[in-house]
């Protein structure tokens, strides 16, 4: 498929509480480049420390996964942002960045979370993206 430009778009699935978010899934025909993604988690009470893995995968094969440095408690908003296009990993406050790494995403695959101690009453926005393809 020939390149198309840069596209962002507002992600419109937002999951219910004590579920994983999927940001989006590669339409057939396509190949993409996720250049950046930017999503809230909102932690539930209950004690347990969270961390975010955003895994890239077709459904069966996990292509690659990446854990965020950083962790999260109960009662806390985090608003994760990964991009291309920073140096380092920081945290200041609730604001978690993250490095995204150069992959070209096939018809198929998809961007995910796995979260470490997810709890039934944690929440995911819906994630706003942007990629090349």
């Amino acid at each position: 498929m020939p390149f198309s430009g840069s596209v962002t778009v507002a992600g419109t699935v937002d999951p219910a509480a004590g579920v994983e978010m999927t940001v989006f899934t590669v339409p057939a025909g396509q190949v993409w480049e996720l250049q950046t993604l930017r999503f809230a988690l909102v932690t539930s009470a209950t004690a347990a420390t969270r961390r975010v893995h955003l895994v890239f995968d077709d459904g069966t094969n996990i292509l690659a996964r990446f854990a965020v440095l950083s962790t999260q408690i109960a009662s806390l908003t985090y608003n994760y942002t990964f991009a291309r296009d920073v140096d380092n990993a920081t945290e200041t406050g609730l604001e978690v960045v993250t490095r995204l790494p150069r992959l070209l995403l096939p018809t198929g695959f998809r961007v995910r979370t796995i979260t470490e101690n997810l709890q039934v009453g944690d929440n995911f926005s819906a994630g706003v993206y942007g990629y090349t393809g």
